[in-house]
């Protein structure tokens, strides 16, 4: 910028821009919101954990009585009537999202949920998915029980 001083010569000044620089209290207001959202979200993340955890402690106590029932159809009928009823409860009461029963949860507890492995010995798995409020995804479950020991079946050689 060309200025002309009173007394002195024409000389070239350098002008700069001045940005107004928000003061620290501004600055932690705008960041605030999104630190609240993050923990929030951390906040969330482990009540939905505790929730989850609790709830497969409550399924798997449920299902104790597999100890002493032989591991098939019967049994698997049984689980998954038992973990049905829970979950239509928990549903029911809110903690579940979906507007159907089948968007909320499934209980798979039947041989393809188990190797023969498995049955030969004694261990009843059975998934459960549930669809808690937050977040918006399936959670599933894998819960393991004992069972009645199986018989053990002679293999006869050929004659």
């Amino acid at each position: 910028m060309n200025r002309k001083l009173i007394g002195m010569a024409i000389g070239i000044m350098a002008t700069a821009t001045v940005m107004a620089q928000p003061d620290s209290r501004a600055l932690q207001e705008q960041q605030r919101p999104q630190a609240k959202e993050r923990a929030g979200a951390g906040v969330q993340t482990q009540q939905i954990k505790r929730y989850l955890a609790s709830l497969k402690t409550r399924l798997k106590e449920l299902t104790q009585a597999a100890h002493s029932q032989p591991n098939g159809e019967p049994l698997w009928a049984s689980v998954r009537l038992t973990v049905s009823d829970v979950l239509q409860t928990e549903w029911h009461a809110g903690r579940l999202q979906g507007t159907k029963p089948e968007q909320a949860y499934f209980v798979k507890c039947d041989r393809s949920t188990m190797t023969q492995n498995d049955l030969d010995n004694g261990r009843l798995i059975f998934l459960v998915g549930v669809a808690p409020v937050r977040p918006s995804e399936f959670e599933i479950l894998r819960i393991t029980q004992e069972t009645a020991p199986q018989p053990k079946t002679l293999h006869r050689k050929g004659r």
